[in-house]
């Protein structure tokens, strides 16, 4: 889900900012660009805790929990 969720708002969200912002300065000074700068921010905080959470997080776990797995009989 998040593989169509996170472009899918990437790119109605940079087409929603061509409308909303003309030129750079808009983007720094006016309080759309400002909430849009926070915005983006926290989605590049989030990515990065994903990121992290599949490139090692997850193997660790898997690595750790395999050799217990084998010893179980179901």
């Amino acid at each position: 889900l998040a593989l169509i969720a996170v472009p899918t708002a990437t790119f109605t969200g940079i087409f929603n900012a061509q409308v909303h912002l003309n030129s750079l300065d808009v983007f720094f000074n006016s309080q759309y660009g400002r909430l849009l700068i926070i915005k983006l921010a926290l989605l590049a905080m989030l990515l990065a805790v994903s990121a992290s959470h599949v490139l090692i997080t997850r193997p660790r776990l898997l690595r750790r929990f395999a050799g217990k797995r084998e010893g179980n009989v179901i």
